[in-house]
């Protein structure tokens, strides 16, 4: 798709600034831990740290605005044909977008398992997982364009000045955070034997509770 570039004489190709395969780093620590309780018991742990981090660019943000006949920054106002209007256009001036993120979590999980008359094995763990991310984008800052785009001290015709760029860059950011705590039974072994197979006891059981919240939104009035 092709937008046109008021700072030239060419249309700009948005998917030659856009990452097809965003930077990504990454890295997972993971430890085991086993005690033995007695013969037919064993006590267990697992432990496991990770973190992400990730970086795309995307092309300049676009911007629309809806212009009355009467507002100052229309090319129309003060003409006999004035009317109202949507005027669209990239905003090459701020550069090409970052967005990323960076997320980390920690898992703990802690269990026992054995052996009962020497025939059944049994099993029972309790797990907890936290989970954080954030999250950054950069934007601009709409209403500030609107107001000076309305008030006529901005021409979208002409290329924006680094100063009305400095003052309408904004970041978008978003801090979340999400929790997992579960519980595991198992029960297995032979129930009785018949003349012509084995029936197995095989009884297990799973129990989650999941939460996630929101930590903070930061963000400022964004051009889509």
């Amino acid at each position: 798709m092709l937008y046109f570039d008021p700072m030239g004489s060419v249309a700009i190709t948005v998917s030659a600034h856009r990452t097809l395969k965003p930077e990504n780093e990454s890295f997972d620590l993971m430890a085991n831990f086993e005690y033995h309780l007695s013969d037919d018991m064993t006590a267990f742990s697992r432990l496991r740290f990770g973190q992400k981090e990730t970086l795309a660019y995307f092309e300049p943000n676009a911007y629309d605005i809806e212009l009355a006949a009467a507002d100052p920054g229309n090319p129309t106002s003060g003409t006999p044909g004035a009317q109202d209007g949507t005027f669209t256009r990239r905003m090459v001036e701020f550069g090409e977008r970052s967005s990323g993120g960076e997320s980390q979590y920690l898992g703990a999980m802690a269990g026992v398992n054995g052996l009962f008359k020497d025939q059944y094995d049994w099993e029972t763990t309790i797990g907890y997982t936290i989970q954080t991310m954030d999250e950054t984008s950069d934007e601009i800052i709409q209403k500030t364009i609107d107001d000076m785009v309305k008030a006529g001290t901005l021409n979208l015709l002409e290329e924006i000045p680094q100063s009305v760029v400095d003052a309408a860059r904004g970041t978008s950011k978003i801090d979340s955070e999400s929790s997992i705590i579960s519980w595991t039974g198992s029960f297995s072994g032979d129930l009785m034997e018949l003349p012509s197979e084995l029936l197995l006891l095989l009884p297990s059981q799973k129990l989650t509770a999941q939460s996630m919240r929101m930590l903070g939104i930061k963000a400022p009035l964004m051009a889509s």
